[in-house]
Parts: structure tokens; sequence; C-alpha cells
């Protein structure tokens, strides 16, 4: 009966020290970087029909672009995950964070084809300088180049090289500017093939050997143009966020400047929801903070030092119980001396 009540006493005490922490760490997240992120997300809605409808146009003096830069904007705005963390140190103090972002742009006419995904910008390579940015052809959709076959040998290949070339050997492209590869070779920065991947397509094929898909593999899971990490989450399917954003969209209102932020708190998660409007444009953005590694261990930690504590409190009760059972009191003699001077006697 009294190991009962202390383990009902030593589990209420734990899960109290589980609430405690789970409430500091989302008031440090929240504090720290929730509201950074969530700022950083805000204005873009001006930009969406550059986005998700560009219009191409001849560069010239004036204008260094061909009208599809935004292509790369939506590149970075797109559905993605982060790893915040900073070492391992960065989870004992609620630094150590995964984000999923999910984002969905359209206007008053409804959705589009580049209202949502994961993207990655096709382009020409000119030797100008930014010419992902100047001279983009298209996006490709990660969510259907990981359903091709190849695409496992190509997530290989990027997860061990840190300096892969991408050369879109020969593509197709739709009205949408969405992309869809016909061969990719993939190559090491110095030029050496590495491997060529071959895939069906219908349309006017493309043959080029300057263009190529544009990513940042040095950085694999803390950059936003990360082809390796598109494709980690492109491979997930639909996320909480993904789902969170779909929701959001019937809330959309084009009847002046909208800027709606609702955060949702739960265990080891913060979820970040906004709709911003502009004109006839608009954007929501779900960013979903995950920390509940963080939780687990400082409550690990705390609860060890609280079980510790525990045991030595229950063990001095019980030698002190122990004493009183059989009479010891502590200096050397028993208490009922009046029976043991009789048994002498």
């Amino acid at each position: 009966m009294k190991l009962l009540k202390r383990t009902i006493i030593w589990f209420v005490l734990l899960t109290g020290i589980f609430f405690v922490v789970n409430a500091v760490g989302s008031l440090i997240v929240d504090k720290v970087i929730v509201n950074r992120m969530t700022d950083a997300m805000t204005g873009y809605s001006v930009k969406v029909n550059r986005m998700i409808h560009p219009e191409p146009k001849e560069p010239d003096e004036a204008n260094k672009t061909n009208g599809l830069s935004g292509l790369f904007l939506r590149e970075m705005l797109d559905n993605t995950c982060l790893d915040l963390k900073s070492g391992f140190t960065s989870t004992f103090y609620f630094m150590n964070i995964q984000m999923d972002q999910s984002v969905i742009m359209f206007n008053d006419s409804g959705l589009s084809r580049l209202s949502e995904g994961i993207y990655a910008v096709a382009f020409e390579d000119n030797d100008q300088g930014l010419d992902h940015f100047k001279s983009s052809v298209g996006v490709v959709d990660i969510k259907e180049l990981v359903k091709l076959d190849g695409s496992g040998e190509i997530l290989k290949i990027l997860e061990t090289g840190d300096d892969i070339l991408l050369r879109l050997d020969s593509y197709t492209v739709d009205e949408d500017f969405v992309v869809y590869p016909a061969r990719i070779t993939l190559l090491h920065e110095g030029g050496q093939e590495i491997a060529a991947f071959d895939f069906p397509v219908s349309g006017e094929v493309i043959n080029s050997d300057k263009t190529y898909i544009y990513h940042d593999n040095s950085d694999k899971f803390h950059s936003q143009s990360s082809l390796y990490l598109k494709m980690k989450v492109a491979k997930e399917g639909e996320r909480k966020s993904d789902r969170f954003a779909k929701e959001l969209v019937s809330k959309a209102e084009f009847t002046g400047e909208q800027n709606d932020l609702d955060k949702n708190y739960g265990i080891g998660v913060i979820a970040a929801k906004r709709v911003e409007t502009s004109g006839d444009q608009a954007m929501v953005t779900v960013l979903r903070f995950r920390f509940l590694r963080c939780v687990f261990l400082d409550t690990g930690v705390l609860g060890a030092i609280m079980t510790l504590i525990m045991v030595l409190i229950c063990r001095h009760k019980d030698k002190k119980q122990a004493r009183a059972d059989y009479g010891y009191s502590g200096n050397y003699g028993y208490r009922n001396n009046y029976n043991y001077n009789n048994y002498r006697r």
C-alpha cells in the first residue's frame, strides 16, 4: 500500500513537471522563434500574382530579368521543413526545433497550378550572376519528381555529396511554367558526370546544355533551397501544417487589407496560422514549430532530480519509522527502562 501511494505521488509530481516544462518551453519558443519567423513571412501577399501567374518578357536595359523572377520567390515560399537546432545542447534550452512551413497563394479568381506545393527553380546558366533569379524557365514540381523511377537514386546521391549540380538536359514546360524533366544529369561542380536519369514526358521537348535545377546542397537541412530537403518533405505526403493551410483558404476576405494571425499551443508544438490579403491577392501561411524532444529531455532531467530527492526522503522516513517500531530511542538505550531493570532483578 505504501509503495502504491508513493508511486502515485511520484507520477503526479512527474506529470506536473512535464506540464510546467511544456509551458515554460512554449513561452521561450514563442518569444524567441515564433514571433521572429512569423514576422518574416508577412507582406508577400502583394506579390502573389508574380509568383503564381508570372508573365514572361524580354530582358532589356531597364528590365534585367525575363519576367519570371517571381518563380524563385515562389520556390522560397513553398511547403518545406527546416531544422532550427544548433547542436545537442540546444535541446536543453528549447532551441532544438523543427518548423513545418505550408503556404498557399491565390487570388479572388481562386487557386492556380502554382498555388500550393514544393518547387525548385529551373534556370539557364548565362554566366551573368543570379541566373536562377534573372533567367528562370520554370519550376520543377518536387511532389511529381519523387514519384518517378530514379528519384530515389537522385536522393541518395544528394545525401552523400555536397558539390552536386543537376543539369536539365531535356525537358518540357507547360503554360503554368511547370517544368517536367526528360533527362537529368548529376555532376560534380568540376564537371565530372555522376549519373544520368531519363523520364517519360509528353509535349515538345526542349534540349539544352546550360539549364540547371537550382538548389543548395551544402546545407541540406537548413536551406530553403535544399533539393534534398524538398524531396524528403515531398515523400512524407500531407502534413498537419498542410491541412491547416487548406482550412484557412476560405477565411480570406478580398474586401480590404487583411492580416489575421492566430496561434495554437499544444504539447511540444506551436502552430502559427496567418491569413493575409492585399487587394485581389491572398496568401495563407502555417508555421508549425515542433519541440517535443526538448520537453521530454528537460522533463527527464528534472524528473530524475525529483526522483532522487523523493527516494532520499522516503528512505529517511522509513528509517525513522523503523526506529519507532523497535522502540529505539537514538541514545543507545531502550525506552522501557523499567521492564529492562525488572528483567535484571
